[in-house]
């Protein structure tokens, strides 16, 4: 065979490769920060401490359901009693976006201070998709400290973390790198994670698990 041949099925061979590499990586469902202006930024801040968004590629397809959630750590140790899903929703329409804020609240100036954690998801056709709120009891600061994660892929069954709340000075500003690994808190301090889970079964299915 002529070695022009050759030449032309071994760029065929790579081209049909490298093809393949870039489907897989588009159809991977990922979340990431929204890169938003200083006005952008200060309209979803507007009225709470915190505030940030979230750009999300999940095609309906990828998965039934889907569940934002807070988990609360102390002393290292989740919190289950203040650990609870915001809210949890049927996929119906591929999801956008998710926007989440928090800010310090108190019924009472003697009363312990809480913090409300608010969440939204965004389908493409279907408008808000839902939204939830939960109020978690401080220990006492008056704020804890922000930092909102990077780039994730969203895989069934696994949470992703995408915002971290705590009253540490000490944890590393790139937590979110290896989800899950900042859940060490030094005595008397405390983390909350808020994220997103996505599930291949319906809510039925979750809610009886």
């Amino acid at each position: 065979m002529d070695k022009r041949w050759h030449c032309i099925i071994l760029l065929g061979l790579a081209a049909s490769i490298l093809s393949s590499c870039a489907n897989d990586d588009t159809s991977a469902s990922t979340v990431e920060l929204t890169d938003l202006n200083e006005e952008e930024h200060a309209l979803l801040e507007f009225g709470n401490e915190h505030a940030a968004a979230f750009d999300v590629n999940l095609p309906a397809d990828e998965a039934e359901a889907a569940q934002l959630y807070v988990d609360v750590y102390e002393d290292g140790e989740l919190v289950e009693e203040k650990s609870n899903p915001l809210f949890s929703i049927e996929l119906d329409e591929q999801v956008d976006m998710i926007k989440m804020a928090a800010n310090y609240t108190a019924d009472d100036p003697e009363d312990q201070q809480k913090m409300q954690v608010l969440g939204q998801v965004t389908q493409s056709e279907a408008g808000t998709g839902g939204s939830g709120r939960q109020y978690i009891e401080m220990l006492g600061q008056e704020s804890y400290s922000f930092t909102p994660g990077g780039n994730s892929t969203l895989k069934p069954g696994e949470k992703s973390d995408l915002a971290l709340f705590t009253t540490s000075t000490s944890l590393r500003t790139d937590w979110y790198e290896d989800n899950h690994v900042t859940r060490i808190s030094e005595d008397g301090e405390q983390v909350v994670l808020f994220g997103v889970e996505i599930f291949e079964e319906p809510l039925e299915d979750i809610d009886e698990n």
